[in-house]
C-alpha cells in the first residue's frame, strides 16, 4: 500500500465523517497527515490539531518541538510552545515539570529575571514532595548561568545558598546535578579557590558509604583539585 497526498477538501470529509470515531484515532489520521504535509505552511497547524485532539499524547508535541530546533525557531516562539505544553500538561506532573524547566531556560536566556525567578519558585514548590531533584535541577543552573556569565563570587554564593537548601536530599542528586558540575566548571576557568572552597562544603554536607559509586566518585573529583 502507498500513502498518496488527498487534498484538504477530502481531508476535511474524512474527518466529518468518522465524527463518532475514538479521538486516538481521528488524531493519528491528523498526525499523519501533517507529516505528509511537512514543508507546507498547514504543518505546523496541522501538528496542533492534532494534539488537540488527543491532548494526552506527547507524540505531536515531540515532532512540534524537533521541527522549531530544526528550523532554528526563536526564543520567543520556544516560549510560546511551553506555555502551550504547560497548559495542556498541567494534570501530568512529571510531563508538566519538564515544560517548566525548559521554559526556565528560555526566560533566563531571554534575561526575563523576574519571570525566571518566579517560575523557579513554583517548580521548587510544586514539587517540594519527593521530586528534591527538580528543585535541585532548577536552583543548579541558575548557578550554572551564573558561572558562564563569569560571576564567579555571585556564582559561589549561590551555590553556597543551594547546598544548604537541599543538603536534607539524596547526596547523589546535590553530587551529580550541582557540586560536580560546578566544580568543573571551576576547574575549566582554572577556579581553583572556589573549586577547593566548593568541595571543602560538599563534604560536611554528603556522607557517602565507603567503596559506593558515589564515594568513589567524590573521591576522584577531590583528587582533581588536591
Amino acid at each position: 500500500q502507498t500513502w498518496e497526498r488527498i487534498s484538504d477538501a477530502q481531508f476535511e470529509f474524512y474527518l466529518k465523517s468518522n465524527g463518532d470515531s475514538p479521538s486516538r484515532v481521528k488524531g493519528k489520521s491528523v498526525l499523519a497527515w501533517a507529516l505528509l504535509n511537512k514543508g507546507s505552511p498547514q504543518f505546523e497547524s496541522l501538528l496542533r490539531l492534532a494534539s488537540k485532539i488527543m491532548p494526552r499524547s506527547k507524540e505531536p508535541w515531540q515532532i512540534e518541538l524537533n521541527f522549531l530546533n530544526e528550523r532554528n525557531a526563536s526564543l520567543n516562539e520556544m516560549r510560546v510552545f511551553w506555555l502551550r505544553w504547560i497548559s495542556n500538561f498541567k494534570e501530568e506532573k512529571g510531563t508538566k515539570a519538564k515544560g517548566q524547566i525548559e521554559l526556565l531556560k528560555v526566560l533566563r536566556s531571554l534575561e526575563l529575571d523576574s519571570a525566571a525567578m518566579k517560575l523557579g519558585r513554583q517548580i521548587v514548590s510544586e514539587n517540594r514532595s519527593g521530586r528534591f531533584d527538580l528543585g535541585i535541577t532548577v536552583a543548579s543552573d541558575e548557578v550554572f548561568d551564573l558561572q558562564r556569565l563569569k560571576k564567579w563570587t555571585e556564582a559561589h554564593r549561590k551555590y553556597k545558598l543551594t547546598l544548604e537548601q537541599f543538603q536534607s536530599s539524596s547526596g547523589g542528586h546535590l553530587f551529580y546535578n550541582l557540586i560536580e558540575p560546578y566544580v568543573r566548571n571551576c576547574l575549566l576557568d582554572r577556579r581553583m579557590s572556589e573549586a577547593s572552597d566548593a568541595m571543602a562544603l560538599a563534604g560536611k554536607i554528603i556522607k557517602p558509604v565507603k567503596n559506593t559509586i558515589l564515594y568513589n566518585d567524590l573521591e576522584k573529583l577531590r583528587a582533581e583539585i588536591d
